[in-house]
């Protein structure tokens, strides 16, 4: 670079001075700008994106309304703020689950979505609501937790504390002082003036306001569809897992039960459902003189927020009654009207009455609704007393008599009713242990269609639907196991638990947990565990302590450790073992099964065995049943002769979590039977041996 001209624009040393000081404050304050943009997390609940946890700050919005002006509460005027993370000191609003101050006892709410036969949704639809919440204090506290996302709070009182005996008649109230949102973890907080008091009972009065969904089955949301030539739309709600707090306030945990009185305010051409039968209808008026109709619905029973539902369609229905209690299915007029609805009315009190019978507990609820939208992504949801399914899983037009779709609609409407027990009445503690509800659930719905249709092959059914598939996804080191140790999930984490190991793994382990024991055995103590949990929750400890009282109370079935140490060696660790016999020296080994084979063996862990229940046969002999509970063993009567007829399957009927590899020997045995006479080995059981001997080859076995 040559020498600076010496022609130009010059300054003095002063003003030299003072335009560097401007511009190193620039500077700095658009450094601060920055930084305080990069660090924000919360936003006002009024502009909350339809976002969660870590795609709140690189996503675009994907729900917005204006910003509205807080309302007063009593004498004072409620602060509704937003606080970022880094501008706060830390505290129980950064915990993923709630702190155990509040315990909710029973919500009075109403929901009131503006939704009008002539004026179709076109843009957002919003809607407003109210929510009493009784709640029982267990520890001093000023700053109470509940989960809140996508909702305006316009009232906050908290009553009390209230009188025992006298209607809940209180003694006064306890201002609030602030009402923030924190966004990452989808709390409310309420700041009071003065704690609350440990014993005493509360009422949190919140009025709030939100949209209705248009795009994602979340929340409430909305279907638009065509029916009978017409243009038309229905409200309805998808509360699992944690959609609840996108709809109302709410302490969104599955082991805070509740009773809840619903009151919904719909147009008079609507019908409005919910989990228990209408109680009354009234009329009323908004601002503009239009007139709504008000429907209550009875008392529910306690349950936890996930399974509230409610509907708002205009929709016909087709019923019956089964034990003194009305089914209604329910679906588009055209639908109803050609009879598309009939199949799933017939099969359904059916199934109630067979479930009934097996646990000898009744259905809990005076009636069923059973929905069918337009629209689902979840397929199908158990919400007691209003059950709603997407119409492919529940409508069968008369000329389509496919077997096929006869026999979907019929596991789809046995897994949903299977939850009546295994979900609704007993509930898992938390989601780590959701498949103590699918998992049973998906299990008993082969149960049910063996018991109307017992010519079916029902090891074969269960292999190709379930076990086939489970098998090929679950291999060591790169999948999760069914029962997870952690329980401070994330939102996005609680959603992920619904996948192929929470239904199919769990199914599975159902089934190989009612094998090796015994149908009787089984059930008795499934009896005993859903008596004792009912309307409570319970953890997959409990539900292994009723089975071990079951088989500490008979002398038949004999087990190498407890219930627990076996059961826990299937459901807290990823994967399965691959059984290996030698029939040379009955010598059998076990290992995890991986997919391909692992170079790198320090990723592997010493301690990746199960306690695996051998059922097999030999020469086409039901043998008696042998445990495999350390990494080898020998067992001599497994052992084969030199005779072209001497053969030994493991696995009878494929019914444990396994597969199986044979010594060349004891391939070459099967191969020698195959050839010769193949109908002497089971169907299943030649399937069985494909299947495994196409993944060991896979896995370089």
């Amino acid at each position: 670079m040559g020498p600076p001209s010496s022609s130009g624009f010059y300054v003095s040393r002063a003003v030299a001075l003072l335009l560097a000081g401007l511009v190193a404050a620039l500077l700095l304050a658009l450094a601060v700008l920055a930084a305080l943009y990069g660090h924000c997390e919360r936003v006002p609940p009024s502009e909350l994106p339809g976002l969660r946890d870590s795609e709140a700050e690189s996503s675009p919005p994907l729900r917005q309304k204006p910003t509205p002006t807080p309302k007063p509460s009593s004498a004072r005027e409620l602060a509704v703020t937003n606080t970022p993370s880094n501008w706060r000191p830390p505290g129980p609003w950064d915990q993923l689950r709630l702190p155990p101050w509040l315990v909710p006892l029973h919500y009075d709410l109403e929901l009131w979505p503006q939704l009008r036969p002539d004026e179709l949704p076109a843009g957002s639809l919003p809607f407003t609501g109210r929510v009493n919440i009784t709640v029982r204090c267990t520890v001093a506290t000023s700053r109470l937790l509940l989960h809140s996302l996508f909702q305006d709070c316009e009232r906050a009182e908290v009553r009390g504390p209230l009188s025992p005996g006298t209607g809940n008649a209180t003694v006064g109230r306890v201002p609030v002082d602030d009402v923030w949102f924190a966004l990452d973890t989808e709390y409310m907080v309420l700041e009071l003036s003065e704690p609350l008091k440990p014993g005493s009972s509360y009422e949190l009065q919140l009025s709030f306001s939100g949209l209705v969904n248009e795009d994602l089955r979340e929340g409430l949301f909305l279907n638009v569809y065509t029916d009978q030539g017409e243009r038309r739309a229905l409200l309805a709600s998808q509360l699992e897992p944690t959609f609840a707090r996108y709809v109302f306030p709410c302490f969104d945990e599955p082991a805070l039960k509740a009773t809840f009185n619903i009151t919904m305010i719909h147009h008079p051409s609507y019908v409005a459902l919910s989990n228990m039968p209408k109680l009354g209808q009234s009329e009323k008026e908004d601002v503009n003189g239009s007139k709504w109709t008000v429907t209550t619905f009875s008392t529910t029973p306690h349950m936890p927020t996930y399974l509230v539902a409610f509907v708002i369609c205009d929709y016909d229905h087709v019923n019956r009654t089964e034990r003194g209690k009305e089914i209604r299915i329910w679906a588009r007029k055209d639908a109803i009207a050609n009879g598309s609805a009939d199949f799933a009315l017939n099969i359904t009190g059916p199934i109630f009455s067979f479930l009934e019978d097996l646990f000898n507990i009744s259905y809990s609820l005076p009636k069923t609704d059973i929905i069918a939208l337009p629209s689902f992504d979840n397929h199908a949801m158990e919400n007691w007393g209003l059950m709603i399914f997407d119409e492919s899983g529940l409508l069968l037009e008369p000329k389509d008599q496919l077997t096929e779709k006869k026999t979907l609609i019929s596991y789809v409407v046995s897994h949903e009713i299977g939850h009546q027990w295994f979900g609704n009445l007993v509930t898992m503690n938390w989601w780590n242990n959701i498949w103590l509800n699918e998992g049973f659930a998906s299990y008993f719905e082969f149960e049910v269609i063996n018991y109307f249709n017992p010519k079916l092959p029902r090891n074969e059914i269960f292999f190709s639907n379930i076990l086939h598939n489970i098998l090929r996804e679950d291999h060591a080191l790169v999948t999760r196991a069914v029962a997870m140790k952690v329980e401070n999930f994330k939102t996005s984490e609680i959603q992920e638990l619904f996948d192929v190991f929470t239904y199919s793994k769990g199914a599975s382990m159902a089934r190989m947990l009612s094998c090796f024991l015994n149908e009787h055995l089984f059930v008795s103590a499934l009896k005993s565990y859903l008596k004792t949990f009912s309307y409570s929750n319970a953890e997959q400890d409990d539900l292994w302590r009723h089975f071990q009282m079951g088989i500490d109370d008979q002398s038949t079935v004999i087990l190498p450790a407890t219930i627990k140490n076996i059961m826990d060696s299937w459901t807290h660790q990823s994967g399965f073992p691959v059984i290996t016999l030698n029939v040379s020296t009955g010598v059998m080994k076990q290992e995890p099964f991986y997919l391909e084979n692992i170079k790198n063996r320090t990723l592997l862990t010493s301690n990746d065995t199960w306690i695996v229940p051998i059922l097999w046969i030999k020469n086409g002999t039901t043998q008696p049943l042998v445990w495999l509970d350390q990494s080898s063993k020998v067992f001599p009567e497994m052992q084969v002769s030199d005779s072209d007829h001497d053969w030994v399957i493991l696995n009878l009927n494929m019914t444990g979590y396994y597969r199986v590899n044979y010594d060349k020997l004891g391939w070459k045995k099967l191969n020698q039977q195959l050839e010769k006479d193949p109908k002497a080995i089971p169907v299943i059981h030649r399937l069985q041996l494909i299947d495994d001997a196409f993944s060991l080859s896979k896995g370089t076995y």
